[in-house]
């Protein structure tokens, strides 16, 4: 098959999902599972895992490679449904692609729900009604996705429709359903749920191991080591299509999980710590986001209600890892973190991406404050009465005031003045807490000057000279401050 032809069909079905998941997600986890099952299976060695690689959402959301040849897609799907005509259009995509494809040994199609009756499936699937065709927009509906159409740059991927007619009209739908299984997993369960997927890779991995046995620990940081890589991949190929390079595909050598695989994490990394979190961050957010669905649906809340929190996930996922641990400590300034300091990032887990401190304080202040927030600085902006602009910190803190406690919340927001993005900062939103600053007045006058006569008195003057920059940052609860920056 020549290249030309192979362009012309990778631009068939060619979707770009990646900025809407990453590593941390089921899709990325499935990808790492059937990696390892393959290392498995096939025992291959750290120079056989050079001619395999793992091709994130171009073809397929996951696709493998063999010497640059296609061997295996998968497409991967969460739908809590069960007949397998719900699974049709998925199905007929995976056909097209191998009837396209020659080359391509299997298609495998992965659920999360346990998909009822697959006896007879052949048959069944080509007499059922096909997919519908995809219905020409009114001309409102054309303008209001005005924007949205020039975001996907024309895609030229295939409709369902197209390929289930495409594979009939070449007449090997006999030949490629061949291919075709729902994937089934080392314990021949031929659906998985996301909660049971961390599991599975666990024992994939303890399966490779055999006889030398790791502890919990090792296993875990080794699992998120894994997300971790396809989730660097996942934002590399996000900021390739941002860039315009389309064609930049995002493939993982199965070589780079093999060393993962063999690397010694006894000891927790900074890296391991971001994998972590970011894991947290990815999980809780789902859980928070399909709760807001179900809101909207049951109309307790309207669409404008989840703009920010959709704006704010999405934006998260693209950081890098020194991004996201800078997203943490911004959203929670009250934290006891030296960035540069593993065992001090270990320390604060518990304070950073907290599920009660971000569902009812971070998310609950992106829920309930409509006005669009800006998504480079997760900042609201608003023209204050100096016609200045006044810039509003989206906080996790979710305390009510008291006296004692909240001046250990301001304290410890005061020692992290090294921050450079709380220099920008005019008011701290919190969950409870309203105060008209942060520190008193005179809050240099409890510094007392020193003598630049020393390193440490160099560094005790940096200390009061970064104090003497903060500005004097206000706390307003979600209620005042949804009334100054929605008014």
């Amino acid at each position: 098959m020549g290249k030309v032809s192979i362009i012309i069909q990778d631009e068939k079905y060619t979707t770009d999902a990646s900025p809407s998941w990453n590593g941390f997600n089921h899709q990325g986890r499935i990808g790492v599972l059937v990696v390892l099952t393959m290392i498995n299976n096939l025992k291959l060695s750290l120079n056989a895992c050079n001619s395999y690689e793992l091709e994130l959402e171009w073809l397929e959301d996951f696709s493998i490679k063999k010497d640059n040849d296609y061997i295996a897609i998968h497409q991967v799907k969460t739908y809590n449904k069960t007949a397998p005509s719900e699974y049709k259009e998925a199905i007929w995509l995976l056909l097209a692609k191998v009837t396209d494809f020659p080359n391509i040994k299997k298609c495998y199609l992965h659920s999360t729900s346990k998909i009822s009756n697959l006896k007879d499936l052949e048959t069944r699937l080509y007499e059922y009604k096909p997919p519908k065709k995809e219905t020409k927009r009114s001309e409102n509906e054309e303008d209001n996705e005005k924007d949205k159409n020039k975001k996907e740059d024309n895609k030229k991927y295939w409709t369902p429709r197209q390929c289930h007619d495409y594979v009939k009209s070449t007449g090997k739908y006999k030949e490629v359903f061949a291919k075709f299984e729902v994937y089934k997993y080392e314990d021949d369960c031929q659906h998985c749920n996301m909660d049971e997927v961390e599991d599975k890779i666990k024992n994939q991995l303890s399966i490779f191991y055999k006889d030398n046995i790791k502890t919990p620990e090792h296993l875990n940081r080794a699992y998120l080591h894994l997300l971790g890589l396809v989730d660097k991949h996942i934002r590399d190929r996000h900021i390739n299509v941002q860039a315009g390079h389309k064609s930049e595909k995002a493939t993982i050598n199965f070589q780079k999980i093999y060393e993962i695989i063999i690397a010694n994490y006894e000891l927790p990394s900074k890296e391991y710590i971001t994998y972590q979190l970011r894991e947290r961050f990815t999980k809780l957010t789902n859980e928070y986001f399909a709760d807001l669905i179900l809101e909207v649906e049951d109309e307790i809340i309207d669409r404008k209600s989840i703009m920010n929190v959709n704006r704010v996930i999405n934006s998260v996922l693209k950081l890098d890892e020194e991004e996201f641990i800078k997203f943490c400590m911004k959203i929670t300034p009250n934290h006891e973190v030296n960035d540069e300091n593993p065992d001090s990032l270990l320390n604060a887990l518990s304070t950073l991406i907290s599920e009660t401190h971000m569902n009812d304080g971070f998310l609950e202040i992106l829920k309930r404050i409509q006005n669009q927030i800006d998504v480079g600085k997760f900042t609201f902006i608003k023209l204050g009465p100096e016609k200045l602009n006044v810039s509003y910190l989206p906080t996790t803190i979710i305390d009510t005031y008291h006296k004692q406690r909240t001046g250990r919340i301001i304290e410890k927001i005061l020692k992290n003045s090294n921050d450079d993005s709380l220099l920008e900062i005019d008011v701290m939103i919190t969950k409870n807490i309203n105060l008209p600053r942060l520190k008193p007045e005179k809050i240099n006058s409890d510094i007392p000057d020193h003598e630049i006569d020393s390193e440490v008195d160099v560094h005790t003057e940096i200390y009061h000279n970064r104090i003497s920059k903060i500005k004097n940052i206000r706390m307003l609860d979600i209620e005042n401050a949804k009334g100054e920056i929605d008014e």
